[in-house]
């Protein structure tokens, strides 16, 4: 039956009868067994030690069974998936079979989707076998079904990120190094994957079977905090799109090592995803008397968040060296063989706006403005007087710069001919970062408060109130020349003129 069942998920989708073939074998699939029943056994003996004489007494008991079982099967889908996804690719690499499986007629996202559902295929069936005891646990102890089904929806969509975020990291490492990284990736998970559960579990009073939740927390006007639904959904909607975009640039690179992560076009809705989604975080300190009265504050944990996302990004669609010089060299063909000025300065300019081998600083630039598009109303909204709303935006679009710079420093480091250029751009874009106010720190802010609010991320938010206007507008004209000179040496670089 087992057999039968296998071959018609493999019309269905090959690689994941690839991968069920290789593991669903019967000695594999007694130890998977037999570990789960042992384990459950030893977890029953010790809650069933004769001491249960009354129902109260009872029902704890099996709260504790029910809390144990939870958190072990949690940790081992995490730390166990992380580190066999991460493992099996680092194998196929060694074997070099992945790249018969890229020239495969299958589709990349069937073949995604067949390593994670088959790789951890014995994984799944030791963590199954023990569902049953849970529910029973669960029944016994007198626990909402609708409880134990949040966190079967919780658990699953934490390990679809897990999973997509551990082959992403797998498809992103040198193939010598993955050995150890599935060890560490296991590290890494079964720290987030506890952390995650245990916030999920904390939540809810077991002996009085209440769900006490965040009642203060909203997102925008929904009170996600106070209402067990609501919190669900919004953990399964914000892990959800998370594992969307992971699976894009997953998709991406399994179909094309050498492509960019994301195109252009993709930075932009994750870009406005993610500002939505932090954007709702912040949305209830529009009321008066909220839980905070200091809008600068909360600009400045945004702006370092917003930076958080854009790193990223910026090697995401930032294309190598390779891919930049065909983009030059075929734009000055173009110029040879296209007479009219007009349609080479569209073709250019859709190409530095949605081309996946221009550079990437006019797509940054594209979603600062998206950024700032969103919060803006926040600003305008936000109790405060009409200087300080100015300052706010004049300290938005002075992050907003620092970002692109950082973008075009990094564009230009992976335009050199050196083999390390990768390193070498997050190393630029770190010292771009960091050496600033470490050398800036010698002096005081009032002596130096344009270099400050120039090139010393953040700084805005802190010192703004403090430095005058004629300041602000030296620090904006100053990172306006230093856009234009880095601009200015990759267009020399290219060769090909703005």
């Amino acid at each position: 039956m087992l057999t039968k069942l296998i071959d018609k998920l493999g019309d269905w989708n090959a690689q994941l009868f690839r991968e069920l073939k290789g593991r669903l074998i019967g000695r594999r699939i007694v130890i998977a067994v037999g570990s789960s029943l042992a384990l459950q056994t030893l977890l029953l003996g010790g809650v069933t030690d004769g001491s249960c004489y009354t129902d109260v007494a009872c029902r704890y008991k099996w709260i504790a069974l029910f809390l144990m079982l939870t958190v072990l099967m949690s940790v081992l889908l995490f730390a166990g998936g992380a580190y066999l996804t991460i493992d099996d690719w680092a194998r196929e690499e060694r074997r070099g079979t992945l790249n018969f499986i890229r020239l495969s007629p299958q589709s990349s996202q069937k073949i995604l989707l067949g390593k994670l559902l088959g790789v951890p295929a014995l994984l799944y069936l030791g963590v199954g076998i023990a569902i049953p005891l849970h529910l029973i646990a669960a029944i016994a102890a007198g626990i909402p079904l609708g409880w134990v089904a949040s966190l079967y929806l919780l658990v699953s969509v934490g390990c679809a990120f897990c999973y997509t975020t551990s082959l992403l990291s797998a498809c992103l490492t040198h193939s010598k190094y993955l050995a150890h990284q599935a060890i560490a990736g296991s590290v890494v998970a079964t720290f987030c994957g506890s952390s995650y559960i245990g916030v999920a579990l904390i939540h809810f009073d077991w002996h009085s079977l209440t769900y006490e939740g965040l009642k203060d927390w909203k997102w925008f006007v929904w009170p996600v905090g106070s209402q067990l639904a609501l919190g669900v959904l919004w953990t399964v909607a914000t892990l959800g799109v998370g594992t969307y975009w992971i699976w894009q640039g997953l998709n991406r690179r399994l179909r094309n090592p050498n492509a960019t992560l994301l195109r252009k076009s993709q930075s932009y809705g994750l870009t406005a995803s993610f500002e939505i989604w932090l954007l709702g975080l912040f949305w209830p300190a529009l009321q008066l008397n909220s839980y905070s009265d200091r809008p600068f504050e909360i600009l400045f944990t945004v702006s370092v968040l917003t930076l958080g996302l854009f790193l990223p990004i910026i090697f995401a669609i930032s294309p190598q060296r390779q891919a930049l010089l065909d983009w030059s060299r075929y734009l000055q063909g173009t110029k040879i063989h296209q007479p009219s000025k007009l349609k080479i300065r569209g073709s250019k300019r859709r190409d530095l706006v949605f081309g996946e081998k221009s550079p990437a600083p006019l797509a940054i630039a594209i979603n600062l403005a998206i950024a700032f598009a969103i919060w803006l109303p926040w600003v305008l909204l936000y109790p405060m007087g009409a200087g300080a709303k100015m300052q706010a935006i004049g300290g938005l679009i002075l992050n907003a710069n620092l970002i692109l710079i950082y973008a075009l420093i990094a564009q230009l480091f992976l335009l050199s001919p050196a083999s390390k250029r990768q390193l070498l751009a997050v190393g630029g874009v770190t010292l771009a970062i960091v050496l600033p106010p470490t050398i800036l720190s010698a002096w005081s802010v009032k002596e130096m408060s344009s270099l400050w609010i120039s090139y010393v991320f953040g700084s805005p938010w802190l010192i703004l109130t403090e430095v005058s206007a004629l300041a602000i507008a030296l620090s904006f004209l100053g990172q306006l020349a230093a856009m234009a000179g880095l601009h200015s040496i990759l267009a020399k670089a290219l060769k090909f003129k703005s």
